[in-house]
């Protein structure tokens, strides 16, 4: 197939591109990474911004050791500061002595959630946003600060001349379940919802 011909392979249930990353390192990184509580993973899809968010994270983790003039990032490759789990580490070395790395750890990966090792994922994190302890948290009084924004006069009624979206009211959308019909025409609404419905079938998730 197609996939296999790109370097896909099948594996727990995802396409892994297995020339860079090869079952054997998501194997070993599964069973021996241990996550440290102040531990930095960035976990993001491939061509997503990474490059750029590993710059930023590094800058922001050793913004008291350098300068912009001694930064290791006039240097060196950001994915070599920050370096892939998967693809690096435990490709070129099933016990790659990570013990040794000062903290805060920064690591990254490409693999999905259900593929990351047991040590990452943290099940009190639900119980944490219930609290609102979370980064800008809680969710909740942001959720109250937009709708109060959004039922001001400008922004339902006032105009931006010159951009792409003219009018104030269209950044504050309803944010009603499916109000997506109301944008989409009826060709499009009906092919997304076969996709959906073919994709979601089986599972517990509704659309």
């Amino acid at each position: 197939s197609n996939a296999y011909a790109q370097g896909l392979t099948q594996f727990q249930g995802f396409w892994i591109p297995s020339r860079s990353v090869p079952t054997s390192s998501i194997i070993a990184f599964q069973k021996y990474f241990q996550a440290l509580d102040d531990d930095i993973i960035v976990v993001s899809k491939p061509k997503s911004g990474t490059t750029w968010l590993k710059t930023l994270v590094f800058s922001i983790i050793n913004r008291h050791h350098y300068t912009f003039s001694n930064t290791h990032l006039n240097s060196t490759y950001p994915h070599l500061l920050v370096p892939y789990l998967d693809i690096h580490l435990y490709k070129e070395n099933s016990n790659p002595g990570l013990s040794t790395i000062s903290s805060p750890k920064l690591f990254s990966t490409h693999l999905p959630y259900p593929m990351l090792a047991d040590s990452i994922k943290l099940e009190d994190c639900f119980e944490m946003f219930c609290r609102g302890e979370e980064g800008y948290g809680p969710f909740w009084d942001h959720a109250l600060g937009f709708n109060n924004l959004k039922d001001l006069e400008v922004n339902k009624t006032g105009k931006n001349p010159g951009s792409i979206i003219p009018n104030n009211k269209l950044f504050f959308r309803s944010g009603k379940m499916g109000d997506y019909v109301n944008h989409l025409s009826p060709t499009a609404v009906e092919h997304l919802s076969n996709i959906l419905e073919e994709k979601l079938s089986g599972s517990s998730l509704t659309f």
